[in-house]
């Protein structure tokens, strides 16, 4: 790919125009100066025309350069994205999907580095990218750059919200942990509450095992569904009453133990018990004495009092942070 060298070098060896040139120095000097900084740290960003499109995906193909600094090094990575518009891979492809060379465009973003290491990077996309549902928000978040998410070297944590609640508000749905929250093209959400009762009732990762025939069968989440501009749960019928009662009812004849005294950490039994209480609240008028009424009459264990306290105090979290 001689040619594709060869237009890279004649861009990066090509004099910017003068007032071009005036204008990123001198937008590079105000950003600074309202960080109260004689020359800031900048991520500078390709983002051409073509990069997402329905039956062709062209991201990642050109270049970002972080930790820029200066206003001489400012300049040549802007450079460095315009000719990184014909990289061998980036022609390739297009010849590929018979794309003009030239119907592409190109715009070069410079924006201030986040320090990540004290928060967190992300994307955000404007539609959920695996149904095309266009009423959510989808974010996918990690501590570190943001760049390790694009280029697939980890699996980051996911948070959904919901769009046109109102003007300019979104409806925040879930935080998700590899999965925990799927969305389908039905405007439909399956929400589980295995993550979110692991921080009270045994280690984050544990799980309740039965390999018995008669083991409960899994209740871990409700539906969730997006009508008339308000997140609702999807009402539970008489068959998942009916499995509910018989989960409490085998989980409360297992033989007690004490969560370890050092770690909190236990069976997974406790959790299994709340999963199936909050699918029961949630799913059956969230009353909260017939709840207590359904605990009480399962959980015969020592901490009972201990545990129905922790429950409740979670099941409140939920209901603030995810307002359904």
């Amino acid at each position: 790919m001689m040619r594709g060298q060869e237009i890279r070098e004649l861009i990066l060896s090509t004099p910017f125009p003068k007032d071009l040139a005036q204008e990123i120095v001198s937008a590079y000097k105000d950003l600074s100066s309202s960080y109260k900084k004689r020359a800031i740290d900048v991520a500078v960003r390709s983002s051409a025309t073509a990069e997402d499109l329905p039956d062709a995906s062209f991201a990642g193909q050109q270049e970002t350069f972080l930790n820029i600094v200066g206003e001489k090094q400012l300049l040549i990575a802007v450079k460095k994205c315009i000719a990184s518009l014909f990289t061998n891979r980036a022609i390739s492809y297009r010849v590929d999907k018979k794309f003009s060379h030239f119907s592409v465009a190109l715009s070069v973003g410079v924006q201030k580095m986040v320090r990540a290491d004290l928060g967190s990077s992300g994307v955000m996309f404007t539609i959920d990218t695996e149904s095309g549902f266009k009423d959510a928000i989808l974010i996918n978040s990690i501590y570190g750059l943001g760049e390790n998410i694009v280029q697939g070297k980890v699996n980051p944590d996911e948070f959904y919200f919901f769009k046109n609640i109102g003007p300019d508000k979104y409806q925040y749905v879930a935080k998700t942990f590899a999965g925990d929250v799927c969305v389908s093209d039905s405007n439909e959400f399956s929400y589980s509450f295995y993550q979110q009762l692991g921080y009270f009732f045994t280690c984050f990762a544990c799980a309740y095992v039965d390999t018995s025939d008669g083991a409960p069968v899994e209740v871990r989440g409700i539906i969730l569904k997006y009508l008339k501009g308000k997140l609702t749960v999807v009402p539970g019928d008489q068959e998942l009453r009916s499995i509910i009662n018989d989960n409490l009812g085998k989980l409360g004849e297992q033989p007690y133990e004490k969560p370890d005294t050092a770690f909190g950490q236990d069976n997974g039994l406790r959790k299994e018990f709340a999963m199936n209480l909050a699918v029961f609240h949630f799913s059956f008028g969230r009353n909260i004495l017939e709840t207590q009424k359904l605990f009480n009459k399962y959980y015969k264990f020592p901490d009972a009092k201990k545990v129905w306290a922790e429950f409740v105090k979670q099941l409140q979290y939920i209901r603030k942070e995810s307002d359904f």
